[in-house]
């Protein structure tokens, strides 16, 4: 996924720059203390896991303003910006990438060419129910996504011949075999960067972003 605005790329790089090295924390973010069952902080710059780094980022990218760059990361972070548990977009494929479909373009068709190619994931509560009970996410009926939803990938085989290609900034999500036990497939998210020594994935993992 990618944004064509030189300029918000340029700021996305470089925020997301100044958090490398930053502390590794699953799901550091949360829906503030006191609010059950995830009291951790809304916002935070001093720990990230993939996709906080991603979120806050972006925000900070699009608001310079602290207040306003918030309000963005909620929008990114919560459906209709209601900030709950349960209205928090915890699966990629068929919450966060659908619902913020108006911040970025998916560019991987463009990129790969006939290389690329589609794939799905089927959810129902049904399913949903049989998931691996490590996944603590008790949600209500009606917010466990319903439905087959369909992306496109490049192939990891494939992936070298398309490197180059790829702008920097752009959002790469890694996608894991299906599972029914796994109500998603998308597993971990990083971001392009394009240098004279090759191409770099920025994201935040054990060890520091």
């Amino acid at each position: 996924l990618h944004r064509s605005d030189p300029d918000f790329v340029s700021r996305f790089l470089k925020i997301s720059h100044r958090f490398e090295g930053a502390t590794y924390v699953f799901s550091p973010l949360g829906e503030g203390p006191g609010h059950a069952p995830d009291p951790d902080p809304l916002f935070r710059t001093d720990a990230f896991d993939c996709l906080s780094l991603v979120e806050t980022s972006l925000a900070l990218a699009a608001e310079p303003d602290l207040d306003h760059a918030l309000q963005t990361l909620t929008r990114l972070r919560y459906s209709e910006g209601k900030v709950d548990f349960a209205w928090r977009k915890h699966f990629p494929e068929s919450q966060w990438l659908p619902e913020n479909k108006a911040w970025l373009t998916d560019i991987t068709q463009q990129v790969g060419g006939e290389l690329a190619q589609p794939v799905q994931k089927t959810i129902t509560p049904a399913l949903y129910a049989k998931r691996h009970q490590v996944l603590e996410l008790e949600l209500p009926k009606e917010r466990i996504p319903n439905g087959t939803f369909r992306w496109w990938i490049i192939p990891t085989d494939k992936i070298e011949e398309v490197m180059a290609r790829i702008p920097s900034g752009t959002l790469l999500w890694i996608v894991r075999n299906d599972f029914v036990s796994i109500p998603f497939r998308i597993s971990h998210v990083g971001i392009v960067v394009q240098r004279k020594g090759g191409t770099f994935l920025r994201h935040a993992k054990e060890g520091g972003a």
